[in-house]
């Protein structure tokens, strides 16, 4: 098996424990090749990586990889996008982080999600990409998203949006911002500002002011087949962001988000039912009052 190592430095990584699971994987025969900037960074904290073959982004990645770990948390499987992009290579997120809501395997748990990848004891999903388009300007990153789409200000004010689902235009929105997400960014950026948890493998796109201003401007899900359009038209320029990458916009700009006919697809190392990941990372139910979790 050819297995790629992609992580990002954080004060979250367990350095020791990243050099041991990627010397274990080599151990047991797996063909390694990590991410060079992350094997750079390995080796000025003192625990070097594995000698093996490194990749610097998606030009050099080779595309006879059979999997790619991304050691992290979700933001390091978010950045994992812009390495395996529409080559169809499957990624399995191995949590080093806090949260973990994407990643489908605890670091902790090393020898119990490596035993499931290498005997094939794993599911594939397929989790919903958005594609940004920006009419009249070249985005300076890769324009496709795993969670959302946001279009938010930089500076005072509010920002006044013109919104369209498939050409036709709802009413202009005035807030801070707005979020277009996936089933599986309804529990990320979304749902900090009040919008509804979505099953993955629905299929639908969610709508969601940031602070509008009027309090009748609620949430909306449109059908994932849909073309959302948003039009800055006042404001002192925004962000535009798709995951973890963004870049600065001028008033006038539009951008048109729609769903990808491909998505990502992500390997499932654990019994991570989106139930339990509810009930276990978001704390669902959990009722201090009466020391009981609501099972």
């Amino acid at each position: 098996m050819k297995t790629a190592v992609f992580g990002r430095m954080s004060h979250h990584t367990d350095c020791a424990q990243v050099q041991n699971l990627v010397s274990e994987l080599k151990g047991r025969g797996v063909d390694i090749i990590c991410y060079a900037p992350f094997a750079g960074e390995m080796a000025q904290t003192g625990f070097p990586l594995p000698e093996c073959a490194q990749f610097n982004n998606a030009i050099d990645f080779p595309h006879d990889t059979d999997v790619l770990l991304a050691l992290g948390g979700d933001g390091t499987l978010l950045t994992s996008l812009t390495i395996v992009r529409d080559s169809g290579i499957p990624v399995a997120g191995i949590n080093f982080g806090r949260l973990g809501f994407l990643t489908s395997a605890n670091a902790d748990d090393g020898r119990l999600w490596m035993d499931d990848l290498l005997e094939g004891r794993c599911r594939m999903v397929e989790l919903m990409l958005l594609s940004l388009e920006c009419e009249g300007t070249d985005l300076p990153f890769y324009p496709f998203a795993i969670n959302e789409i946001s279009l938010q200000k930089q500076s005072y004010g509010m920002l006044r949006i013109e919104v369209a689902i498939d050409g036709r235009p709802l009413p202009d929105y005035w807030a801070d911002g707005i979020i277009v997400a996936t089933p599986a960014g309804s529990t990320a950026y979304s749902l900090s500002v009040g919008g509804p948890i979505v099953k993955p493998g629905c299929d639908v796109i969610i709508i969601n002011p940031i602070a509008p201003h009027n309090l009748n401007v609620r949430p909306l899900i449109v059908p994932a087949s849909s073309t959302v359009t948003l039009k800055l038209l006042d404001g002192n320029g925004a962000l535009v962001s798709a995951d973890n990458r963004s870049s600065f916009i001028r008033n006038g700009s539009t951008l048109r988000i729609a769903r990808c006919e491909k998505g990502v697809r992500t390997v499932l190392l654990s019994d991570n039912h989106f139930v339990n990941a509810l009930r276990d990372k978001l704390l669902w139910g959990n009722d201090i009052r009466n020391k009981t979790d609501n099972r």
